[in-house]
């Protein structure tokens, strides 16, 4: 058996596979975009970066690194997840990291999910 052919598992190209549905698959589209960046997310409503609250007790920090890291990801691989903000305090509950990363990309609209939750981490945004 040549050497030179074998390939170790997942490293052919998706457009040399056999099976044409995988073919297909690295031409998919999202269905919409948020200024230019692919949405692929489910999502209530695409909403104003300048609308969004930053929950004022988070206790996490994301080093400046980690934000141009992360917008580079979603610049290049789109919106995996929504910004999650809470129907009671209209505080940004999950996705501060997203936000910063998305005014660090200068976007204007981002995908919201609005929690309905009562937990108690989210009440005690409240107090």
């Amino acid at each position: 058996m040549d050497k030179a052919r074998i390939q170790p598992k997942g490293e052919r190209d998706f457009a040399e596979s056999k099976r044409p549905d995988r073919a297909r698959r690295c031409e998919a589209r999202a269905s919409i975009l948020a200024d230019g960046i692919e949405v692929w997310c489910s999502y209530d409503k695409l909403v104003k970066v300048e609308g969004l609250i930053p929950n004022p007790k988070n206790p996490n920090t994301h080093p400046q690194n980690q934000i141009k890291i992360l917008a580079q990801n979603i610049r290049y691989h789109g919106w995996r997840h929504p910004i999650t903000v809470s129907k009671l305090s209209g505080y940004v509950v999950a996705g501060h990291g997203r936000l910063e990363a998305a005014k660090e990309l200068g976007v204007s609209i981002v995908p919201v999910e609005y929690s309905r939750s009562t937990a108690r981490v989210e009440r005690n945004t409240l107090e």
